[in-house]
């Protein structure tokens, strides 16, 4: 019962963690491969602060109609945009999981 509790808690930590990486790999291959795109999140030769950048790229990226990969026709993008849609439902599941066995534990 042990072993399970930390491993759905282990899997909710990576599964966040999962979801930042995924936000970061988008953006690094839209900086790389598709300047013109990233440059409406930040523009040529402006500094955009981080938190304002991050807010973008989260805007971007939840839009549903079209969304980014199929915009851009790259299934890397697709791939990465789906592990970042899905890693924290997952993350949310195992952790109230973990939090229900712990309740029903007791």
């Amino acid at each position: 019962m042990l072993l399970i509790y930390l491993a759905l808690l282990l899997l909710g930590v990576f599964s966040f963690l999962l979801h930042y990486l995924a936000q970061w790999q988008i953006i690094r291959r839209l900086k790389r491969h598709y300047p013109e795109q990233w440059a409406i999140i930040q523009p040529t030769g402006q500094l955009v602060a981080w938190p304002v950048r991050w807010v973008r790229v989260t805007m971007v990226l939840k839009t549903t109609v079209p969304p980014l990969h199929v915009l851009l026709k790259d299934a890397v993008i697709g791939r990465w945009q789906r592990c970042w849609t899905y890693a924290p439902r997952i993350a949310w599941c195992s952790w109230l999981a973990a939090l229900a066995m712990r309740w029903f534990a007791h």
